[in-house]
């Protein structure tokens, strides 16, 4: 029986591969679940025909850095700072999370992604209270229908009824991931790939850091992702986990450093010699006092850098916005260089088509998928979007790459595939019920709502286990 096959024509195909010319008006060809062929006027048999005129064909968006599990707690965070989240969301929230919270907030903002055109998302996944919120958290992602790497945190929730923050003995979490990594992830075919979410790198002594990396190693970790170098709040770490790493000779390709707006010059260095990676997260760093986004230094320096959505209990979680903010921040900052030295800008350097890398190519780079999705190249996986230009908002927007980063919301994408198969249609997710996950994610927040409001923050806030886990304090 021959593989299902769907034409995709006469939209302006964004390849995002330097190799293959984008077509103003062009057709992508998939196969399976392989993109066939791109080209101008593809003559196909036995194709179902997506007409695309008048839409921006491009590869999926690539999330390197996202909490899913706060999907039914959005705007908790919005207003806070670093320390506010560690305390009321890592520390508060989070240990009143049921197993059906965690598939919930992994389905429904799995879904949100998925919506918004984000193929791929690093899951950093650190609500894992018990083997069956692992269980649960991952079978949201999975049957949500998305790619990803799902990285088991190992993070220690405290408990409350009543309150107590126990010391964390970490040993049934690791023996949990083995037996993911031995079960439900042993394949490294995909769509789901397993990671490692150590716990925060910045509070232990090193040679923990390092044990958790090796452990890591030992399952056969897709990545491994560590939030380091956030600015103010990380001048405690010296030196740092980045070099400490590079030290120990642990800093490698599955190493995902997350944020890293504090990395020197030499720091950078190594993380492109060594082959590891970053995952920028624009929004949140600036708000949450990380420092400015190490985006174009980290582009100068040639290391690999993505783009990542972050703390969906802050921020909603498509990329359109994260891309907008990168853009902005790496802009102003070169114009204050300018500022500065009594100069002007004029041409700006850091351009559309660039952070539209970054969120595509640049993000499958960084966590190691780049020959399998990140640009429209035949052979490589069918992760494709269809955005349209018909709506107030992008009508007459004539730049498909200006498109896609100033103009474009999650309601203008049209069509997804993931893995050749077809996850939106027409602007609607297929074979979702959304009024019943609306109904389940607004009770699980409700409850959520009435046991967080339950605890005594100030006495949470005292507490030595928030000292010791509070970023910055």
């Amino acid at each position: 029986m021959s593989s299902r096959r769907t034409l995709i024509r006469g939209g302006h195909v964004l390849t995002i591969d330097p190799s293959i010319p984008d077509l103003p008006v062009g057709d992508v060809l998939i196969e399976g679940n392989v993109i066939q062929a791109v080209g101008p006027n593809l003559q196909v048999a036995d194709a179902e025909v997506v007409d695309a005129k008048g839409m921006v064909v491009c590869p999926g968006f690539v999330d390197t850095h996202r909490h899913t599990w706060q999907t039914q707690l959005r705007t908790v965070a919005s207003d806070y700072t670093l320390s506010d989240y560690g305390l009321n969301i890592r520390l508060g929230y989070s240990s009143f999370y049921e197993p059906q919270d965690a598939f919930l907030g992994n389905y429904a903002g799995a879904l949100e992604a998925l919506n918004a055109g984000v193929t791929t998302i690093v899951d950093h996944c650190h609500i894992l209270n018990s083997p069956e919120h692992a269980d649960e958290a991952l079978r949201g992602l999975r049957e949500a229908g998305g790619r990803a790497v799902w990285c088991y945190g190992l993070f220690p929730n405290p408990k409350h009824h009543p309150f107590r923050f126990d010391d964390f003995d970490p040993s049934w979490r690791l023996d949990d991931a083995r037996r993911i990594r031995k079960g439900a992830l042993a394949s490294d075919d995909g769509p789901v790939y397993m990671g490692l979410a150590p716990a925060e790198v910045e509070k232990p002594a090193f040679e923990a850091v390092a044990e958790e990396v090796r452990f890591g190693r030992e399952i056969g970790a897709k990545v491994i992702s560590c939030h380091v170098a956030m600015g103010g709040h990380s001048v405690h770490v010296r030196p740092s986990v980045t070099t400490n790493l590079g030290r120990a000779l642990l800093l490698g390709p599955d190493i995902l450093l997350v944020h890293g707006n504090s990395l020197s010059r030499h720091e950078l260095g190594m993380v492109r010699d060594h082959g590891a990676a970053i995952s920028a997260t624009p929004e949140i760093e600036v708000q949450m006092g990380m420092g400015r986004p190490i985006l174009g230094a980290a582009l100068r320096a040639g290391a690999k850098i993505g783009l990542g959505v972050d703390i969906v209990s802050n921020i909603g979680g498509d990329m359109f916005h994260p891309m907008r903010s990168a853009l902005v921040e790496e802009r102003g900052a070169d114009n204050d260089v300018l500022f500065k030295n009594d100069q002007i800008p004029r041409r700006l350097e850091f351009r559309c088509r660039d952070v539209l890398r970054v969120a595509t190519m640049g993000g499958a780079e960084a966590i190691g998928l780049d020959s399998k999705i990140g640009s429209l190249t035949p052979g490589k996986k069918a992760d494709v979007i269809c955005v349209r230009r018909t709506s107030f908002n992008t009508m007459g927007a004539w730049d498909p790459e200006a498109t896609l980063v100033h103009y474009a919301t999650p309601n203008d994408v049209d069509s997804v595939w993931v893995d050749g198969r077809a996850i939106k249609r027409n602007g609607a997710l297929l074979g979702v019920q959304q009024p019943s996950i609306v109904e389940q994610v607004w009770a699980s927040r409700e409850r959520l709502e009435r046991q967080y409001r339950e605890i005594n923050i100030d006495q949470l806030r005292s507490t030595k286990g928030y000292q010791r886990e509070n970023y910055g304090n």
